[in-house]
């Protein structure tokens, strides 16, 4: 009998999740690795992780530590609907699976980062989707107590069956994730509530440690050795993302107008400047430390109109900053870490480097 079943939506109308989309990619898998779901899930993951109580089937009751329910799902193995949210696992698993995506260890860093993106978004302002990430886009205050906000991440995945439900979430920004296995009659209903308030308590907490750990270590003044003319201030405003660049001297010429140039604006008193980093980090061959790569972008000191979502008059802000960064060869920074402290700051544009002096 020929299948009638109509399409749903057009193809790339809309956002919707499919738990039998699911189950044709583990159809797919095994035609790739020419095994079963089963086998495919332990040579491609679970074997190279060192992952000992992931599988698709249930494990032995020998030496078993698992909750048991009064009506569960456990033990029905299907594998047709098993790559929708079927899989036997523990925190000890799933904690090294985040590490092995936010480490790189399985997938080229360069594909991890293509991977962890948004696919499309959602009729909801806080919630995107990607393949196969729900991603919930948190509202962080820049530092304690601030009413300006950034946003960031969290790309999560949720699976479950009747008794047993999980929880795994990754926040790229912070290099961090969490996982929640619940067990119970209300398993599936309690994960997300449990999600939001552990994401929401430990993104923020993280957030909040990174901001009190650059004042310590990413702060100071750093001047040349060899020309005193030529010097730097990093310091972390309480109210403002990034890091503040808040003075820029070479050979004794107040440089920070220079990074305005392309606004055509030479009067830094009138601009707020900042450096973000580039992700871009190698080893120092000269100490044991690194190098790491920022940008520096500049917004009026009055503050970029923000959108009614934000509190303001208007329907967009005016974030001008990102399509200017590389431009123009003005705003390159190299920062030396060295145990979590810049021991000095080299500008780029004017290939000097300046050590900290306090």
């Amino acid at each position: 009998m020929r299948d009638t079943k109509r399409a749903v939506v057009p193809a790339f109308q809309a956002s919707l999740y499919s738990d039998a989309g699911f189950g044709v990619l583990g159809r797919v898998l095994e035609k790739l690795t020419n095994k079963t779901y089963a086998e495919a899930l332990q040579t491609s993951l679970a074997g190279p992780l060192g992952l000992k109580s992931s599988s698709s089937i249930k494990p032995s009751d020998k030496g078993l530590n698992a909750l048991a329910t009064n009506d569960s799902s456990w033990g029905f193995d299907n594998q047709l609907t098993a790559p929708s949210g079927g899989v036997y696992s523990n925190a000890h698993d799933l904690r090294e699976l985040g590490l092995s995506i936010l480490q790189a260890r399985l997938l080229s860093a360069d594909t991890v980062r293509h991977w962890m993106k948004p696919l499309a978004h959602t009729a909801a302002l806080t919630s995107s989707v990607g393949a196969p990430w729900e991603i919930h886009r948190l509202t962080l205050p820049v530092s304690p107590a601030s009413k300006r906000t950034r946003l960031s991440d969290l790309y999560t995945k949720l699976g479950g069956q009747l008794g047993y439900a999980t929880v795994f979430a990754l926040s790229p920004d912070h290099g961090l994730g969490f996982s929640i296995n619940i067990a119970g009659d209300a398993a599936i209903a309690a994960r997300i509530p449990l999600r939001d308030l552990v994401g929401s308590v430990f993104v923020t907490a993280a957030e909040y440690a990174g901001v009190e750990n650059a004042a310590i270590n990413y702060s100071g003044k750093f001047a040349d050795p060899n020309n005193k003319d030529s010097s730097v201030s990093l310091k972390i405003d309480s109210d403002r993302p990034g890091i503040g660049l808040e003075s820029l001297f070479i050979n004794g010429t107040d440089w920070l107008g220079n990074i305005t140039l392309s606004q055509g604006e030479l009067d830094s008193s009138k601009f707020s400047y900042r450096l973000f980093p580039a992700e871009l980090e190698y080893p120092n061959p000269s100490s044991s430390g690194v190098i790491k790569k920022f940008n520096a972008a500049s917004s009026s000191i009055a503050g970029e109109p923000r959108a009614a979502i934000e509190g303001g008059p208007g329907l967009f802000d005016d974030c001008s900053s990102w399509m200017s960064t590389g431009f123009f060869t003005t705003g390159e920074f190299e920062l030396e870490v060295v145990k979590g402290r810049v021991e000095s700051v080299k500008y780029l544009d004017a290939n000097v480097t300046m050590q900290r002096v306090k």
